[in-house]
């Protein structure tokens, strides 16, 4: 009766009391509260718990929790699914009512012994079930969506109500004093790999922070890009090139790559052996359409002049002339030159062979070259990555803008050939003292070109009286008589003795030497708990539905691979540090660590020497605990890569009675180094997942600038890096 505006019931004495009135007050109570909390929450908002992680398997696992559906803050209890790992999924709750009578629960009858309703039914009851699924599943109940997967990715959802107006507050901060508050903060660095098996682009982006127009995106481990890219052509008709010789000649086309065939128009030259007309003046057709020309016609030791005896007419020699002519029914020869369509032979993307073109002739190229382009790696606020096509372009392409509500990390040189690569293009946060280090480096160049100007002015002007000296800068050696022994030693820009330094090792050299010392107690938790057991009733369900199986653990050995490359590898740069005003020693120190630490920030190991660098290809043994007894381990997933696992010798990768599995497998080839993630699930519904982190200690030679008291320096240094 909410046409009629009722809000409440007064019951009055002596007035029986309807059913309908009763169950009238529970929906005032249920619609006065839905409609204060309707105002706080949306459906589908999580107010604890219920978090989704998905393997790189494709398996889905769903804590419990308290999710808002239906006007009320529910349980959901845990699950796992399995989702498709291309395309978008929805994941959320179906819930269902059920009206419950006391035909299906005799709990529900009457059993007051002084009851005189003892053993009549009471009111029924409606019965509320929550359990997780995707949509269009095909679930009883209604669906009501909770987290949305995106190429096996689970994308963020908003803050919690309470905290929505703080989320939105750092938000709107964040893109006013930044300009729009799209930047990376850490990692999210794209190395690209080899395509895929069906030729798809492949590119992995590590672990990493983000900023997507004040919205926070984090990623905990590297994720796969699969791009089906297609190129953009163009279509050249009769490109001319000239042929060079009758023997086998390669031709480039002019525009590259060609990645479809090729068709070319050559001239060729051919004899054949005709056999004149039944009479005289017949025209006898040679055996190749687009004839060009009759080079000689013989028969025996006589030959025919053209024009005189005979003639070219519509790919037939015509000897209607009224010269000599030979005998009707007669063979004799014919030496002409033709006009041959046919596919380009031996081709490949910037060439290919002709044979047999006549030398000195013009060959017509029909092609299609895929035109170059630059595409954008683009995330947004959701975690999602995408690809931003660009516009192509013969020559130069331009990379695309950007559209509003994507930040762009890295862009992708569409060359078609094997100089595709990927251009680290985005924009990272600069730290304060990043900036006060170009600060620094501002300032002394500023000094430093002050100098040059004096030093230039004062050369220019006095050049005459200063001919035949010099002045050393006490760089290095090179200005050193290298013709006499050198004792003295340039350091710091300036000439100073050389003391001979010799380590000397403590004692034998492996004995441990410390301070005599007690152990004391400094912090120690003495406080205890207890916990009591209630038992509480179990209710009673018809046809319970089967178990949900928990998330099971997994154990890596090792878990983490760090080595060392003992290759030493040069960069192409370096760092500079100030330390003019400095007194030797901590200051020094740190100031030199600060600039290296800065430097490191921004090292791009694709400019190092040695070529690229990935993970070691190493056996690593798992462990599975929490698989159902006899469940069988049907897939792993390595960074989305699907692996072939092994069993320990003497085993299985069936779960043994204590749901235990051991395995093998063997990290795959040509991987960045970073942390990825590894998933397992089995045939009943079991699952895991957890990470796998590769680390290299690279030896990296670069060039080390510094300004002090005694002047300026440089020299080469080696530092030790993990990537």
């Amino acid at each position: 009766m909410n046409d009629k505006n009722y809000t409440g019931l007064q019951f009055r004495l002596g007035r029986p009391v309807q059913a309908r009135e009763l169950d009238e007050v529970q929906d005032n109570a249920a619609s006065a509260l839905r409609g204060v909390a309707d105002v706080l929450f949306a459906e589908g908002d999580i107010a604890a718990g219920a978090a989704c992680a998905v393997s790189s398997t494709g398996a889905c696992t769903l804590d419990a929790g308290r999710i808002y559906l239906a006007g009320q803050v529910r349980d959901v209890p845990a699950a796992s699914l399995v989702v498709a790992m291309v395309g978008e999924v929805s994941v959320g709750v179906y819930l269902l009512q059920e009206t419950v009578t006391a035909l299906q629960d005799p709990d529900l009858y009457d059993n007051e012994l002084a009851s005189p309703t003892r053993g009549e039914a009471g009111a029924d009851r409606t019965r509320t079930t929550c359990t997780w699924g995707q949509a269009g599943s095909g679930e009883a109940g209604d669906f009501y969506p909770v987290w949305q997967i995106i190429d096996g990715v689970v994308t963020p959802r908003e803050a919690a109500p309470q905290l929505a107006a703080t989320t939105k507050a750092i938000e709107n901060y964040d893109r006013e004093s930044t300009g729009g508050g799209y930047y990376v903060i850490e990692g999210m660095e794209t190395t690209m790999l080899d395509d895929d098996a069906e030729g798809r682009q492949v590119f992995s982006l590590s672990a990493g922070a983000a900023r997507v127009g004040g919205v926070a995106v984090r990623s905990g481990a590297a994720r796969r890009l699969v791009f089906a890219a297609v190129p953009d052509v163009m279509q050249i008709s009769s490109e001319p090139h000239s042929s060079a010789t009758l023997d086998t000649q390669r031709v480039r086309f002019n525009r590259t790559p060609v990645l479809q065939q090729a068709t070319v128009r050559v001239q060729r030259r051919r004899t054949v052996e005709l056999t004149h007309g039944p009479f005289a003046g017949a025209a006898d057709v040679l055996p190749e359409n687009s004839v060009v020309k009759i080079n000689s016609v013989t028969q025996g030791a006589t030959t025919y002049t053209q024009g005189v005896d005979y003639k070219l007419n519509a790919g037939q020699v015509d000897w209607s002339l009224p010269g000599a002519e030979v005998a009707p029914g007669s063979k004799y020869m014919c030496d002409f030159e033709y006009m041959s369509t046919e596919p380009a032979q031996d081709q490949t993307t910037y060439d290919f062979a002709v044979t047999g073109a006549v030398k000195d002739t013009t060959m017509l190229v029909d092609y299609t070259p895929a035109l170059r382009r630059i595409d954008v790696i683009v995330i947004d606020a959701k975690g999602a990555l995408n690809v931003v096509k660009g516009v192509p372009a013969q020559w130069n392409p331009v990379a695309p803008s950007v559209p509003a509500g994507l930040l762009a990390l890295a862009n992708i040189w569409q060359s078609w050939d094997s100089t595709r690569g990927v251009i680290v293009d985005q924009v990272r946060q600069v730290s304060m003292a990043t900036l006060q280090g170009y600060q620094r480096q501002h300032n002394q160049h500023k000094l430093e070109l002050a100098e040059l100007r004096l030093a230039v002015d004062v050369s220019g002007r006095y050049a005459g009286l200063k001919r035949g000296s010099f002045a050393d800068p006490m760089l290095d050696n090179s200005m050193r008589d290298q013709g006499m022994e050198q004792t003295a030693l340039i350091a710091g820009g300036a000439l100073q003795l050389a003391e001979p330094m010799e380590a000397m090792p403590l004692d034998d050299g492996a004995t441990t030497h410390t301070m005599a010392h007690s152990l004391v107690t400094l912090w120690a938790q003495l406080a205890t708990s207890e916990a009591t057991t209630v038992a509480a009733p179990a209710p009673v369900v018809p046809n319970p539905p089967p178990p949900t199986p928990m998330p099971a653990k997994v154990v890596l050995s090792p878990s983490v691979d760090r080595w060392i490359n003992e290759t030493e590898r040069t960069y192409p740069g370096g760092y500079y540090y100030n330390i003019l005003g400095m007194t030797p020693g901590d200051q020094v120190l740190k100031a030199r660590d600060e600039a290296r630490d800065k430097f490191l920030e921004s090292l791009d190991l694709s400019k190092l020497s040695g070529g690229a660098i990935f993970m070691r290809s190493i056996p690593v043994q798992f462990t599975i605990d929490g698989f159902a007894p006899g469940e069988l381990l049907t897939t792993l997933g390595f960074d989305g890569i699907a692996l072939q696992p092994l069993p320990v010798p003497g085993g299985s990768l069936v779960a043994d009675a204590a749901g235990q599995i051991r395995g093998t497998f063997t990290v795959p080839a040509n991987l960045p180094p970073g942390k990825k993630m590894v998933g397992f699930s089995g045939n009943q519904g079991g699952s895991c997942m957890t990470t796998f982190t590769g680390e290299v200690q690279l030896q990296i030679r670069v060039n080390t600038t510094y300004s002090g008291l005694n002047g300026r320096g440089f020299g080469p240094e080696v530092i030790t890096h993990v990537v």
